[in-house]
């Protein structure tokens, strides 16, 4: 009983597939965006043995290289730090911020 259904299902939606036209998919635009205008920044925290710690995920806008460093509390003198860390890794301060799960108590 239930392959027969399973065929049926099979046998109708290929039907249906042959009647339906088939729209053309546009190709996907990947936005470049220069270097020095945009810089991603994400500030997940994890549950350690010793405790709860804290990271800052640094990817620049032009490229994928992904930059990460550890922290053991949150306060705004070491949001300061690790950012200015990350930008020296990168070469310089980007125009534009952008910060993902930004749940910071500073």
């Amino acid at each position: 009983m239930l392959l027969r259904h399973y065929l049926e299902r099979c046998l109708s939606k290929a039907y249906v597939r042959e009647l339906r036209p088939v729209e053309a998919a546009e190709p996907a635009v990947q936005l470049e965006i220069p270097p020095g205008i945009r810089h991603r920044s994400t500030l997940p925290s994890s549950i350690c043995p010793r405790g709860k710690r804290y990271a800052l995920l640094a990817v620049p806008g032009y490229s994928r290289l992904l930059w990460v460093q550890h922290y053991p509390r949150q306060s705004l003198a070491v949001l300061i730090e690790i950012l200015e860390a990350a930008f020296g890794y990168f070469g310089g301060v980007p125009a534009e911020l952008l910060f993902n799960q930004m749940r910071w108590r500073a």
